[in-house]
């Protein structure tokens, strides 16, 4: 049962992940956030970081919600924690 389960449950939680980047994405191009931060001043660096960092963070915690749950969910308990992250 676990075979076929494992591979879904970690296609939906980067699914998961993918719709908030391309929601984010499209909201921030109808409000023209982007153009909005070049007449502020903003370089497309900063553009770059800040997207960085919100990406970073959000699939951040899914993995670590992933792991917690694959680790302690006695699915991968005899693998190390921070190889399965």
């Amino acid at each position: 049962m676990i075979q076929h389960a494992f591979p879904l449950c970690l296609t939906i939680s980067w699914i998961y992940t993918f719709a908030m980047l391309t929601q984010s994405i499209v909201y921030e191009k109808e409000v023209r956030l982007k153009e909005v931060m070049k007449i502020m001043g903003l370089s497309n660096g900063v553009h770059w970081i800040a997207w960085f960092i919100t990406i970073f963070s959000q699939t951040t915690v899914v993995m670590i919600a992933v792991t917690i749950i694959l680790y302690y969910g006695k699915v991968l308990m005899h693998s190390n924690p921070f190889l399965i992250f």
